[in-house]
């Protein structure tokens, strides 16, 4: 709850102060809670003091200022307004600590330096954590989650995360600008799946995945080339059409964020409305589409195995064969220091079962026995003779999609990574997202650190939620 308390401060500075009236009103005990936070920063504004338990049920769910004004009869524009002129040409520093820091050194820190100062002790649960609607500026903590405990240094002009060795380390950071020297060399993978292109929906879709895909990347360092992987369902049906727009739209992708893409082809790129039979059609996409088995990507030391689970399927189910399996092993083979590179598979079909994250709205077949029926109809035939072949050869990571459920787990000795359908959505009670996956690969270790799945709103105005997993 604290850290919804300091987001909406920094949305309030840099970006969307209805977040802060939204997150202020969601609720009764919510409103009392970040008041005594406020008050406990040194935030003070006037007209919280003036509202009475009993304006609450009459507040509560209200997003703009000028609704609580109307209602309340008072200026709180006016306050708000001061407090930005005030504190937004300051620095000021975000704190990520694990349980046990002494919190009064802390809060001798925050008398001491003339901006905010803000610090949340939460924790992973399972090394993944929710957030709702964080602000663009929070990204760089979340993308350096596998360094936590750190700072995030907060001003108009510049936004940088510094890793806390020690508690000692806060002041001469704070006060003398020093920053703990570490060698990073990363790369980012924006991981999208299930793109569905010649749909009308799913064109809409692809505008607005556009859209947040051009903040994002103004966010990232761009000090090695930006990798994008597909796994699957680029088009809603193979036609001509189609595969020239799927055509476009990747080729898009790579002008524009001057990106190396790879993609892999699902059961909707080879089969004409969801019937496996006509065989021409099919080889025409394959040839259209299909490259290579694996690819290899030389600066990061990493091989991506492309596996075409949709070839052999009939319908939704999948199967890969253990012809595919012969072609990869041989082309494997072809590479002489093959133990030096990490091993990562694009799939379209899921290899194990995945869940829906809890808050999204659960369709009614899903909670009956012809789900189970249903489901049972889009599993891989040969899952488990490809899990071997994963087993034998050291696969770690494994990205899909198929279901249009974002997933991250561990299974065994394999990370899972499945991405939603990035230009279609999933359904919460009040909203829609589209989703996409952010994984952060340090080259230094030949390791992914940390995933990002990025749920975000139809409507952009409606906000976002980003789950952050670590690989440990």
């Amino acid at each position: 709850m604290t850290f919804d308390f300091i987001n909406a401060v920094i949305h309030l500075l840099y970006e969307n102060p209805d977040i802060f009236i939204t997150t202020l009103f969601s609720s009764t005990p919510t409103f009392f809670r970040m008041r005594e936070w406020l008050n406990n920063q040194k935030i003070e504004f006037n007209w919280l003091n003036h509202i009475k338990e009993e304006d609450l049920p009459l507040l509560t769910g209200r997003n703009e200022v000028i609704q609580i004004e109307a209602l309340l009869h008072i200026d709180i524009q006016g306050e708000l307004d001061a407090f930005i002129a005030k504190n937004r040409l300051e620095t000021h520093y975000l704190l990520f600590l694990n349980k046990g820091y002494d919190e009064t050194s802390i809060q001798n820190i925050q008398k001491k330096h003339k901006g905010l100062i803000f610090y949340s002790t939460e924790e992973f649960d399972e090394d993944r954590y929710m957030f709702s609607n964080p602000a663009q500026i929070l990204m760089q903590a979340l993308f350096n989650a596998d360094k936590w405990p750190g700072i995030l240094k907060l001003n108009s002009d510049d936004t940088s995360f510094i890793p806390l060795t020690s508690i000692q380390d806060i002041e001469p950071i704070i006060f003398k600008h020093k920053t703990n020297e570490e060698k990073q060399d990363d790369t980012f993978f924006i991981h999208l799946s299930d793109l569905h292109l010649g749909s009308k929906k799913h064109n809409l879709g692809a505008n607005a995945l556009k859209r947040d895909l051009d903040n994002l990347y103004t966010l990232l360092p761009k000090n090695n080339q930006l990798k994008i992987l597909i796994t699957g369902d680029l088009m809603n049906s193979p036609n001509r059409k189609n595969m020239y727009l799927a055509s476009g739209f990747m080729n898009d992708l790579k002008k524009s964020y001057k990106a190396d893409l790879t993609f892999i082809l699902g059961n909707h790129d080879v089969i004409v409305h969801g019937l496996n039979l006509l065989r021409v059609q099919k080889a025409k996409v394959v040839a259209y589409l299909l490259g290579e088995n694996i690819k290899v990507l030389e600066k990061e030391k990493i091989i991506l195995i492309k596996i075409n689970s949709a070839y052999e399927g009939n319908l939704a189910r999948g199967k890969v064969g253990t012809l595919q399996l012969q072609e990869i092993d041989e082309e494997l083979s072809a590479i002489s220091d093959l133990d030096s590179y990490q091993l990562m598979v694009m799939i379209h079909h899921h290899v194990f079962p995945i869940n829906k994250a809890d808050f999204l709205k659960k369709k009614w077949n899903e909670k009956k026995v012809v789900g189970k029926i249903v489901e049972t109809s889009k599993e891989l035939v040969d899952s488990e003779v490809l899990i071997e072949w994963l087993e034998k050869r050291h696969v770690q990571y494994i990205l899909h999609g198929h279901k249009h459920i974002p997933y991250f787990r561990k299974h065994n000795k394999f990370y899972v990574v499945s991405c939603g359908s990035s230009c279609g959505y999933l359904k919460e009670s009040k909203m829609k997202y589209l989703s996409y996956n952010v994984l952060k690969y340090d080259n230094l270790t030949h390791k992914m650190k940390v995933c990002l799945i990025c749920y975000e709103a139809a409507n952009s105005n409606e906000g976002r939620r980003i789950e952050v997993h670590l690989f440990k």
